[in-house]
Parts: C-alpha cells; structure tokens; sequence
C-alpha cells in the first residue's frame, strides 16, 4: 500500500501483479491441475480466464482488494478447488517475486466486465491441459523459480494423465 500513489497501489504491488500477470499462461498447467480444471473456464463463473487485473474486479483473473495499509492485497483467482494448495502458493509466490525482481509493469487494471469483453481484447488463458501443459514446458520462468526437475516431472506426468484420459 501507498497512500501515495493512484488507488494506493505501492510499486511493489504493481510488480507483484505484473509477474502474476505475465505468467500466468505458462504457469496455469500448475493452477489447474487436471482435465476437468478447465470446465470451471467460463463466463460468469467468476473464474479468472484472462491474464487481467482489475480493482475489486470479480471478472479479472486477478483481483486487487484495496483496503487502506494493513487491507490492500491481490486475490489470485485462477486456481480451482482442485489445485494442490502447496503447489499454487509456491506457484503466485514465485511468479510475483519474478515481478519484483524483474520490474515487470502489469497491464492497465480492467474496471469493466472481462467476461463481456470482444474475445482478443484481453489476453486468454489456455482452455486446455494439454496446451497448458505445452507452455509450462517451454516455461524457462517455471523452472528457474520451481526448479527444473519439478517442471520435467510436473511435464510427463500431466501428459500421462492426458493419455490415459484420451484412453478412457
């Protein structure tokens, strides 16, 4: 918090967001788990489907709360109930740490309804395990900040889990 700055957003918030933000694509295989993770992907389900941010916005994939200095926080809201709990915090932490550390600047914060949005004016997320599973592979973020080994792993198994599912 920054009484400061416009909304009160401190730099370190907006950085936070912004590491959210750009890596949310490549991070989402680690946010939604499993095949069925991605039926919750749709409009009005008040699950974050775009890499957007928006001020007590429930559309945005990612919520700002701005509650004066001991309130002010970012509601991650791509993970579903599925998600391994350790697994997300290590994943929101990693990718805002990434923001921090790299200065990133998120986009401007959506004050409209996302989810009304002509699709392409925001950037998506993937609808699938399989394409996110692609992009978390080619993720160098992912495996700088949760390690490679986890990443290799995290890999195969999701794309045993995809077989067997093409199979059932």
């Amino acid at each position: 918090y920054d009484e400061s700055a416009p909304d009160g957003i401190s730099t370190t918030m907006r950085h936070f967001a912004g590491g959210i933000l750009a890596t949310m694509p490549e991070l989402t295989a680690l946010m939604a788990p499993t095949p069925n993770s991605y039926r919750r992907y749709s409009p009005y389900s008040w699950a974050g489907t775009t890499a957007t941010w928006g001020i007590d916005n429930r559309s945005a994939g990612v919520r700002a709360i701005l509650e004066g200095e001991l309130g002010t926080r970012l509601e991650h809201r791509q993970p579903g109930g599925d998600v391994n709990p350790y697994v997300g915090t290590a994943v929101a932490l990693a990718a805002g740490l990434h923001g921090i550390a790299n200065s990133i600047e998120p986009a401007d914060v959506v004050r409209e309804d996302v989810y009304a949005m002509p699709p392409g004016d925001v950037p998506g997320l993937p609808r699938g395990l399989e394409r996110a599973v692609d992009l978390l592979d080619a993720s160098e973020m992912a495996r700088e900040w949760l390690g490679a080994d986890f990443v290799s792993h995290y890999v195969v198994m999701k794309r045993a889990e995809i077989e067997a599912q093409s199979q059932a």
